[in-house]
């Protein structure tokens, strides 16, 4: 994490502690049936991450069928994923920094209640998604998690490196949602 980057996550848990954004996120033993019913899945890093989270969310989508299940995936990448049949909505992630309300709105709009962090790096994603409204956050953990204290599994210690499919595959796991595939396909 550059310094600027962890100067703005001190910035944004202190303003966090001064002023909670709504049901500030909350480190939980377990994830419970009503978190499951609106998921966002994160992917906001390269088009190939985001690609490696399709099985995760075919997988969410047969478990869950009824839920409400997004992805916050990077705008140039959006279109490919638009008209998947397992995704309720894409929100379109602008990039660090930019757009910050709009993205708060949407998330908001959609009811968003977890997240599942598969792959970000920017500083803004977890704020920004807190701002959003969202309560309950599962992530696979590394050396690199920031705002691991409102994460649900915030005492894993670092796992070794799986391929980005396995790893957000873990995610569902940790729902106690059985993976359907592990192969990728944008249908």
């Amino acid at each position: 994490m550059k310094m600027s980057d962890e100067l703005f996550a001190g910035i944004v848990k202190g303003w966090f502690k001064m002023f909670p954004p709504g049901n500030i996120a909350r480190a939980v033993p377990e994830i419970t049936d009503q978190d499951k019913q609106s998921i966002l899945v994160v992917a906001t890093t390269a088009l190939g991450d985001a690609v490696c989270c399709l099985p995760l969310i075919a997988s969410l989508r047969a478990a869950l069928p009824d839920a409400r299940i997004g992805f916050f995936v990077k705008q140039n990448f959006a279109p490919l994923f638009t008209g998947h049949a397992a995704l309720t909505e894409i929100i379109e992630y602008p990039g660090k920094y930019r757009g910050m309300m709009s993205v708060i709105r949407q998330i908001r709009a959609g009811g968003y209640r977890t997240a599942l962090l598969c792959n970000m790096n920017d500083p803004d994603v977890v704020p920004l998604l807190m701002f959003g409204g969202i309560t309950c956050f599962l992530r696979r953990p590394s050396r690199t998690t920031a705002f691991a204290e409102y994460m649900a599994n915030p005492a894993d210690a670092a796992l070794e490196q799986v391929h980005a499919v396995d790893g957000a595959l873990e995610l569902a796991k940790r729902l106690g949602i059985p993976p359907v595939a592990d192969t990728l396909s944008l249908s």
